[in-house]
């Protein structure tokens, strides 16, 4: 039950990212920029002396500042020294961090975003609420679950492995209403084909990766629209090096072995398919910045203050082994890459610029940029640079209509920079204002959202749990101790953390007190201490993480209603209260905390039913509310390593969450402990055991 509600929170807080920063940005109802120099991304040229009027979201007129009359009381804003371009657009994210991504993004121009995969539900969800308004951020067209072959590379993916299972996920995923459709590297042939031909059929791109199974020739001929990283390019380089491969590469390091060659390559040779890219219109995102991202963690020396806006859990993902391994193949192939990305332009290729953002070291809004810069240094001009960032992906993604180019009847999406991109890519960097679907954002508003990202993220960072906070007296227990031990998590198989916990039985009730030691993720370490009665029912709570700047919470029950108090340095949050039945389920971000809901729990074998349940710290302090159906399941004799069998009951759970149905499994011993887990989500599973020996000192 703990578990179950893990997501979900994160989600909630997720969403109400826009709440978290104080920045108010003026709306921009009847404003004025004069007499500024507009960029016409689509002429490549600059017109100088316009005046752009905005009202209710629109660009309501454009033209010389002496025949645009401003009404009276409009604000004005002096263009005098700045060029006004188009919002940005990159055109590959993962949204998995829309507290910090959002004002990140806007911080440097970029108004509209595509996203590339993740859990169907989730990513939807995000992208309504960044379209309505709800959410800071750029807009966004998204799409959803990956199609991807089985086993799937990614547990949000759609896994199918036969041409009529490829066509009901693409039916599931449009009637879902994602935008596109993105296929992936384990598919079949005949499988692509299928995804590929059923999208089309439905009025849907189908963009992605080039299955291992086939060539990049291969799936022009089935008619794939877009391709991301300049994904099966390898292949075509190795022939065209005249060191023909037959088997496909299967890991990022052969991929970059490939790309070495490139230089030896027949340029002739490999004309000819980005002749046939381009004659078909197919949109190649090449997102050099991500390789070249990942090649910072080669060197050792590397320090990058951006990191400083990065959630502790992303910086967590990134500082991995496997980046590690990747990152000197990577640094080796940012110039061949480069160079390709600059003959496809000469071949006319639709290429939009694009970062893969989440992965290692690409940061929201600066990494398209940067991006830019790189495209520019591949020898494209800096006006098709610029249009790769606007006008092109607005035509791709259908939303030229409103996008893509300052105009009459345009939304109001654009960007003031104090000098002129089209001389030099890198004057996109020197921003003045972003105006946001009308909304309008000065350089001081933009300063202020970069310092409360900075701030938020620097509070949420945890600290090191040393041995001499350990050793307080806050495991000193009152009454007498019945359990100790630890729990220790994985997920997809890597690890997530300990849970250090005792429990003890007063005249009054239970004792119960975690330490809490995730490893990754979205929730920070903390400390749980909680008083039951003696039926195993919450009397109060409390709640600190480990942070730089710590959340303390405390939690009591009054009658049917569960209240949470809260604060975080000198800032007090309002109070929060649910109201929770007499057959609810509480719960937090211990595992030893379970025991509670497990005491209320009554059913025989083959029964279910939905309890409602409250739960709190995971990620956020507040009180979050989820219906969880449970049914005991066969009791069956567990044996764990290290320690006798032992007879244990079994139940499943099932709940909504916004990224869609979770699953989970619990096995119970005698007491009601839990001694095994797991959580099926859409983007993995986590698994969560008692070590052996659960009456030993933590």
């Amino acid at each position: 039950m703990k578990n179950q509600r893990w997501s979900s929170r994160a989600v909630a807080i997720s969403m109400a990212a826009v709440c978290m920063f104080g920045v108010t940005p003026v709306r921009a109802a009847n404003v004025a920029v004069q007499n500024v120099s507009l960029v016409d991304v689509e002429a490549g040229a600059v017109r100088t002396g316009q005046t752009i009027l905005i009202d209710e979201g629109k660009v309501q007129r454009v033209g010389p500042a002496d025949k645009v009359q401003v009404a009276d009381g409009a604000q004005t804003i002096d263009g005098g020294k700045l060029f006004a371009i188009p919002g940005l657009f990159d055109s590959h994210v993962h949204y998995v961090s829309p507290e910090t991504f959002g004002p990140l993004c806007i911080a440097h121009g970029v108004t509209f975003v595509r996203d590339l995969g993740g859990a169907t539900e989730m990513i939807l969800h995000t992208r309504d609420q960044l379209n309505s308004g709800q959410l800071l951020g750029p807009e966004m067209i998204a799409a959803g679950a990956i199609i991807d072959g089985v086993p799937p590379i990614w547990p949000f993916s759609e896994p199918v492995d036969d041409p009529e299972a490829a066509r009901a996920a693409v039916r599931k995923l449009a009637d879902r209403g994602v935008n596109f459709i993105k296929v992936y590297s384990m598919l079949k042939k005949d499988v692509h084909r299928a995804a590929v031909e059923e999208a089309h059929a439905r009025g849907l791109k189908a963009v992605g990766h080039i299955p291992l199974s086939m060539t990049l020739t291969e799936a022009l001929d089935v008619g794939q629209d877009g391709v991301e990283h300049l994904e099966g390019f390898d292949v075509h380089i190795c022939e065209a090096a005249g060191e023909p491969i037959t088997e496909w590469p299967r890991s990022y390091r052969d991929v970059f072995e490939r790309w070495e060659r490139y230089p030896k390559a027949d340029q002739a040779k490999l004309r000819g398919l980005y002749e046939r890219l381009a004659r078909q219109g197919v949109a190649v995102c090449p997102t050099i910045v991500v390789i070249k991202s990942i090649g910072l963690a080669a060197d050792p020396n590397h320090q990058d203050t951006w990191l400083d806006y990065v959630p502790a859990y992303l910086r967590g993902f990134w500082n991995s082994e496997r980046t590690r391994r990747m990152a000197p193949g990577a640094a080796r192939s940012v110039g061949p890459m480069q160079q390709a990305v600059g003959e496809l332009h000469k071949a006319g290729v639709l290429l939009l610029c694009g970062t893969d953002l989440a992965n290692p070291n690409v940061i929201a809004g600066h990494s398209l940029l940067e991006e830019m810069e790189l495209f520019q240094g591949a020898g494209i001009p800096a006006a098709d640079v610029v249009r790769s960032a606007t006008i092109r992906p607005a035509k791709f993604f259908g939303v030229a209509d409103r996008l893509g180019t300052i105009a009459e009847g345009k939304t109001a999406s654009l960007v003031l920079v104090r000098a002129n991109p089209l001389e030099d890519v890198r004057n996109a960097r020197q921003i003045e204002g972003v105006f946001l679907k009308g909304r309008y954002f000065d350089r001081k508003a933009l300063d202020e959202l970069l310092s409360d990202v900075r701030r938020t993220v620097k509070a949420d960072t945890p600290v090191e749990a040393t041995a001499a906070r350990d050793a307080k007296d806050d495991w000193a227990m009152p009454g007498e101790v019945i359990r100790r031990g630890r729990y220790r998590s994985t997920f997809q198989g890597m690890d997530a953390g300990t849970e250090d916990f005792a429990i003890s039985r007063t005249a009054e009730g239970y004792v119960i007190k975690a330490k809490c030691r995730p490893t990754g993720g979205m929730t920070p370490p903390s400390d749980v201490a909680v008083t039951t009665d003696r039926n195993y029912v919450l009397v109060s709570a409390t709640w600190r993480t480990l942070t730089d700047t710590p959340v303390e919470a405390v939690y009591t029950r009054a009658g049917d209603k569960i209240i949470a108090e809260a604060k975080q340095g000198e800032t007090h949050h309002p109070k929060n209260e649910l109201s929770l039945p007499s057959d609810g389920l509480f719960g937090g971000p211990a595992m030893a905390m379970e025991v509670m809901g497990f005491k209320q729990v009554k059913l025989d074998v083959g029964q279910s039913k939905t309890y409602p349940s409250i739960g709190f710290g995971l990620p956020s302090w507040e009180l979050d509310s989820t219906p969880v159906k449970m049914e005991r399941l066969p009791d069956e004799t567990l044996a764990l390593s290290g320690d006798r069998p032992i007879a244990t009951q079994v139940y499943s759970a099932v709940f909504p969450t916004p990224m869609g149905e979770f699953s989970g499994k619990s096995w119970i011993d005698p007491d009601g402990l839990v001694v095994k887990s797991t959580l099926k989500m859409p983007f993995g599973t986590v698994e969560t055991t008692l070590e052996p020996g659960a009456d030993s000192s933590p």
